[in-house]
């Protein structure tokens, strides 16, 4: 698939890049050039007013330093990852001849991050209960780390990172190279976890959300993605067992959260008790009612059950996409290897854009509960011209799923039917983690909310 490549006018106006003059470029210029001929491809760059920090060591590269602050806040460093080192001399060329209108704009064509510590071993924020490390190995390449201490959190924790890690290892040859590589699976008495090969990137969701990219742009990307998925990764010869389908995991998720001390998502309880809910001013009928008549009937049984048998990521949301917009390339991260369908590839993807997965994910919301009575809740979001850029990026995947219906769901009239319910059931599915696993109470009742929308619109459409 040729991806479109993204104008470098739609990053949007950040600080915009200074001018250098003649003399201070050709001391950045050599200084590039020595950095260079230390065969670096990989390493950390930490600017200072005494020259600098290459790997956390003294460095004398003033000039290159100085430029760095300009734009780098104190504490903080440059994490460099290139194909070919002379890539660094072209990065340094570009930001002195203020190639690109702002610096953001110039990190992100060449897929530079920026990291607040001078180490060359960092924790990334988020992860669940995993560690997320990024780590210098032997001074020469990147490399990630996810490791959880056993025992930790939720009871099975440990074992689906373990198979996380052995999903993306094992994967067939059509399918690997959409993953970062891992290098290998850890095994140990206290902790478990594996290595992977670090892929600079930003998630679709930090370009989504830091307005990087338009809800047209992003849909294009998805689009390309979703048709290299197609062509290279599903099809139905997977010969692992079936997973369990989404009424048995929610079922057993829901005894998890009853399952809880006394004091923990007291309120989530209660509202996934309640006969009924009104959400933005409208009535629903309460989980129990909706989640039962859904799971009784035979025919809603089968639409929830895909077809097809197939390799899958099984986590498509924006947060698990790595994207280069300039180049068109992505890489696949925090799969679910225990999902084996295109389906739940899609419904994911729609759990984000449909869901606005991530506006909860990130705490972007609010609830708001009559006084009076608390289940009477309307959900705030606090950028609501963001929350209508994922009302269009919903629109506009339906409308390129609607398109290839014939290519990607061939003798499957269902396929939208099915889609709308796995989306409903995959927002239930998942509040018991967002209590259990993250302690968060409101955006744990925010996806139960979510999910009586969706499940009680796919209701709406059958009648």
């Amino acid at each position: 698939m040729a991806f479109n490549k993204l104008d470098h006018h739609s990053c949007g106006p950040k600080e915009q890049m200074k001018t250098v003059d003649a003399d201070q470029k050709t001391y950045c210029r050599n200084e590039a050039k020595a950095i260079v001929a230390k065969g670096a491809k990989d390493f950390l760059f930490t600017p200072n007013e005494a020259g600098g920090l290459l790997n956390g060591i003294v460095v004398d590269f003033p000039r290159i330093s100085q430029l760095f602050r300009t734009f780098i806040p104190n504490g903080h460093s440059l994490v460099f990852s290139f194909k070919d080192e002379t890539e660094f001399v072209l990065f340094i060329e570009d930001i002195l001849e203020k190639k690109h209108s702002a610096y953001s704009d110039l990190l992100l064509r060449y897929s530079v991050r920026t990291i607040p510590t001078q180490n060359t071993h960092y924790q990334f924020s988020g992860g669940s209960f995993a560690r997320v490390n990024l780590s210098l190995v032997d001074n020469q390449r990147w490399e990630v780390s996810k490791m959880v201490t056993k025992g930790i959190g939720d009871v099975d924790a440990d074992q689906r990172l373990l198979a996380e890690g052995k999903f993306i290892r094992d994967l067939p040859p059509r399918a690997a190279p959409l993953f970062p590589r891992v290098h290998g699976v850890t095994e140990l008495p206290t902790e478990v976890g594996y290595q992977m090969a670090y892929c600079p990137f930003p998630t679709m969701a930090e370009l989504v959300l830091s307005r990087q990219i338009t809800p047209e742009q992003t849909v294009d990307f998805l689009t390309g993605i979703y048709e290299t998925m197609f062509s290279k990764v599903y099809s139905k010869d997977d010969p692992n067992n079936k997973d369990d389908n989404y009424f048995n995991r929610i079922d057993r998720r829901r005894e998890r959260i009853f399952a809880t001390p006394k004091g923990v998502g007291e309120r989530l309880k209660r509202l996934l008790s309640a006969e009924h809910l009104i959400i933005d001013g409208k009535e629903y009928h309460g989980f129990n009612k909706l989640f039962e008549s859904v799971k009784q009937d035979e025919h809603y049984r089968r639409l929830a059950i895909p077809p097809d048998h197939s390799v899958c990521h099984g986590d498509m949301v924006l947060e698990d996409i790595l994207f280069q917009p300039y180049t068109g390339e992505f890489k696949l991260i925090d799969p679910n290897g225990r999902s084996h369908s295109r389906y739940y590839d899609i419904a994911k993807t729609l759990l984000s854009l449909a869901t606005k997965y991530e506006l909860f994910y990130f705490d972007r919301f609010s609830l708001e509960y009559d006084p009076h009575d608390e289940t009477d809740i309307h959900i705030h979001f606090d950028d609501p011209q963001m929350a209508e850029a994922y009302d269009r990026m919903g629109e506009l995947f339906w409308e390129f799923l609607r398109k290839n219906a014939s290519q990607f769901f061939k003798n499957e009239p269902e396929w939208q039917d099915r889609l709308k319910l796995l989306n409903a059931l995959q927002n239930l599915a998942i509040v018991m983690f967002h209590i259990v696993r993250h302690n968060k109470e409101e955006r744990a009742i925010a996806f139960l909310l979510m999910g009586i929308k969706k499940i009680s619109s796919f209701l709406n459409l059958q009648v």
